[in-house]
């Protein structure tokens, strides 16, 4: 009987070992090739909707008179949020100026408002 039971044992975790290994090698259905991953550094359009909005969105907070002419270039990593890496024209006084803008728009919404948090790393306009 201990025999019986013994091999019964070894039969169910040699099932269960090689039916985890069968679906390990599945894909998740959340991640797909194509999607935005954390951690992974990818160039988005520079038409993309979020991008302008929260630009326009910095600009507005670091109180500058600035107009933005032409996004030049822009990525985007999700981390906590969504981290921006912009180089754009702009002009200010009849000037134009390159400048780089360097933030994230932080997951989820400040408390009593529909604003995203947002963090400005570096913005500087030469």
């Amino acid at each position: 009987m201990l025999k019986i039971t013994l091999s019964l044992c070894l039969f169910v975790l040699m099932f269960a070992a090689y039916s985890d290994a069968s679906l390990s090698s599945e894909k998740p259905p959340l991640i797909r090739p194509g999607l935005n991953k954390v951690g992974v550094v990818k160039e988005i359009s520079v038409d993309h909707p979020q991008l302008k909005k929260s630009l326009k969105r910095v600009i507005a907070e670091k109180n500058t008179n600035i107009k933005i002419v032409k996004i030049i270039k822009a990525t985007r990593q999700t981390i906590n949020g969504y981290a921006y890496n912009v180089q754009f024209l702009a002009e200010e006084g009849g000037k134009q100026k390159t400048c780089n803008a360097n933030y994230v728009v932080l997951f989820g919404k400040i408390l009593g408002t529909q604003k995203q948090a947002l963090r400005i790393r570096k913005f500087e306009c030469k």
